[in-house]
């Protein structure tokens, strides 16, 4: 004996036969559901610099001379001057735009769809899109790139400019100490980290850390591993009625300076990458902020694009650090 079945829904497919089912009303939820919607921790920490009035902006890098402890020979006159200038230094950065278009039929446009596939979201979904991009470039090892026929101007990402070998257009003195980049993460080595940053600025480090997702599980990790072949560094104890296990360090505190740890953006920072950041050494500089534009409907549906213009500005690489983990 036959019976009627419950509709089974097969997309941009009209229904057709007969029986119950045929006029079943579709169960489709109107609340969307998007993973990662949006966060930006690097663009988060970073300070406002100035609007730029170009697209390549300079600033200039000095230092000082190393202390010394001679003396001066009595009704000595002064033989020589030192040019107090000789070690000044300019460094660039250049200024990316970044986009992200849209376009919606005009049918859908009308249509009264679940979760709201208009113009609107789609306008909505490129500017979190275009943030996500920035972020992503901020974390980057892109260097700059001056602006040619076909080829873009980029700025330079974080990864490129915490390099002890480099930028090549940075003088060697001014460039991030390879003392203050490690390959291998353990208490011992990111302690080493502080201390080179501290000794850089001759004073406490504090920073903030952020982290991939690979990082920040190995920082979780301090306090249940030995790091040192035969040597156990502390135990650590937890009441069992409690039910859980603690794997986080929220905040790594040393003779040298405080790291606050910072989880990064997983889709915009390399899982085996983390950040050691002073703000104070650090800006991002908007020649425009995000802005929305629509362009003409020539028959086919609303369309049009978001951009942003912008560049980050490391005033002293000296004073950052990273971790660059293998696997």
């Amino acid at each position: 004996m036959s019976v009627s079945t419950t509709y089974q829904p097969s997309a941009q497919t009209a229904r057709s036969g007969q029986g119950s089912a045929i006029a079943n009303v579709e169960d489709l939820d109107n609340k969307l559901t998007m993973l990662d919607a949006g966060k930006y921790p690097l663009t988060m920490l970073l300070k406002r610099g100035p609007k730029p009035k170009n697209t390549l902006i300079e600033w200039p890098i000095d230092e000082y001379d190393d202390p010394d402890t001679d003396g001066v020979v009595e009704g000595q006159d002064v033989p020589t001057f030192d040019d107090k200038f000789d070690g000044v230094a300019v460094l660039n950065g250049r200024v990316q735009r970044f986009w992200k278009t849209w376009r919606v039929t005009k049918e859908q446009e009308l249509s009264d769809s679940a979760g709201n596939q208009n113009s609107l979201r789609a306008k909505a979904k490129c500017m979190t899109e275009l943030k996500r991009n920035f972020e992503k470039a901020l974390a980057s090892d892109n260097d700059s790139v001056t602006q040619s026929a076909g080829v873009a101007a980029k700025m330079r990402g974080l990864d490129k400019w915490i390099d002890s070998a480099g930028p090549s257009d940075v003088p060697a003195e001014y460039r991030t100490p390879a003392g203050s980049i490690i390959t291998s993460l353990t208490e011992i080595t990111l302690n080493d980290v502080l201390r080179s940053m501290h000794d850089e600025k001759n004073g406490v480090a504090n920073v903030t850390m952020v982290n991939g997702s690979r990082v920040q599980q190995e920082v979780g990790e301090f306090q249940r591993t030995d790091n040192n072949s035969g040597e156990t560094v502390y135990h650590v104890h937890q009441a069992a009625e409690s039910k859980k296990i603690t794997l986080s360090v929220k905040v790594f505190d040393s003779d040298f300076g405080l790291i606050r740890m910072v989880a990064a953006n997983s889709k915009c920072q390399s899982s085996l990458k983390g950040f050691l950041l002073d703000p104070d050494f650090l800006e991002v500089r908007y020649m425009q902020e995000a802005q929305g534009y629509p362009l003409p409907d020539l028959g086919g549906g609303p369309r049009g694009y978001v951009d942003m213009l912008a560049t980050l500005v490391v005033r002293d690489p000296r004073a950052l650090g990273k971790v660059t983990l293998s696997a």
